[in-house]
């Protein structure tokens, strides 16, 4: 296992969960020379076909270029030094959202970093949540899209009672679908509605009523929070008693924290895909990661 730049955070879950396997974790070396360029380095000596390789590897916001670049050298370097079979761990794959030409002349970014990958060596991908599935069929090899939200029930201030499970759109509802027949309730995604008037945008469920219910809302990530708080905003206003949040991906870009900390979200759960942030409550998804991977039988852990 070849533990990326930056994923310190995740290094006790990953050694916790495979301690009792034959698997060897090893940090990759990197800096960066005086003229900015970044240097990478795997420790790795005696490499032979035979050997599996597991890429451990995440980025963090504003960082995302970087991520890219250190994955690549990576990948290369297990090639040039005989490795050939080479699979990827990247909890949050950066660039998911931009996943077709939304505008004539715009590149579809996930297709060029998955095609990419698939070119320098890898043959397996895991993710967590990717934004759209279909994207995986960028990459050349086996892929897995890993979706966890039953292991937010493994968190003890998760809640379970008088619940609905709502997502932030049609497209999002087969998270909320998930989580629901987990807990055993319903679940719903809410409608925008624009006023030709005003031009005020406001959200309800699409069917359920919220009135006294706590709600879930799930989704794939938080970036800046807007949709989040504004959707829990509505919910609230439409009666609900508590809103939570459940994503798979918290980013917290910009000021995300402080309109999340300053609004009436009772409590954000994330899985530990990103480096932490404040006023997050993270549920560790690793062991369902090496189920997964485990199960694939691409590489022996």
């Amino acid at each position: 296992i070849i533990l990326g730049p930056r994923t310190e955070w995740l290094k006790k879950h990953v050694i916790e969960k495979i301690s009792e396997t034959t698997a060897n974790v090893i940090s990759a070396e990197h800096k960066r020379f005086p003229d900015g360029e970044k240097y990478v380095r795997i420790p790795i000596e005696n490499c032979s076909q035979e050997k599996e390789f597991l890429v451990i590897h995440t980025t963090d916001i504003g960082r995302q270029d970087e991520f890219v670049w250190e994955l690549m050298l990576m990948v290369n370097a297990i090639v040039n030094s005989g490795g050939q079979k080479i699979a990827l761990y990247i909890p949050y794959i950066p660039y998911s959202r931009q996943d077709k030409q939304f505008r004539e002349g715009e590149p579809v970014s996930i297709e060029v970093l998955l095609s990419n990958l698939s070119y320098q060596g890898a043959k397996a991908l895991y993710t967590i949540d990717i934004h759209n599935p279909e994207s995986l069929v960028f990459f050349k090899g086996y892929s897995t899209n890993i979706l966890a939200h039953e292991i937010f029930l493994s968190h003890n201030e998760f809640p379970r009672e008088n619940v609905i499970v709502i997502s932030p759109d049609k497209g999002a509802l087969h998270r909320a679908k998930i989580l629901a027949e987990k807990i055993g309730t319903e679940y719903d995604y809410l409608e925008k509605h624009r006023n030709r008037i005003t031009g005020e945008i406001t959200m309800k469920p699409k069917q359920l009523d919220v009135k006294n219910k706590n709600i879930v809302i799930v989704d794939d990530i938080i970036s800046t929070g807007g949709t989040i708080v504004k959707a829990s905003q509505m919910l609230l206003e439409q009666g609900a008693e508590n809103v939570y949040v459940a994503v798979s991906h918290a980013l917290m870009a910009g000021n995300a924290v402080e309109k999340i900390s300053q609004s009436k979200i009772k409590k954000v759960f994330a899985l530990n895909t990103l480096p932490p942030r404040k006023n997050v409550e993270y549920v560790d998804v690793t062991g369902k990661v090496i189920e997964t991977i485990r199960e694939s039988g691409i590489i022996q852990l």
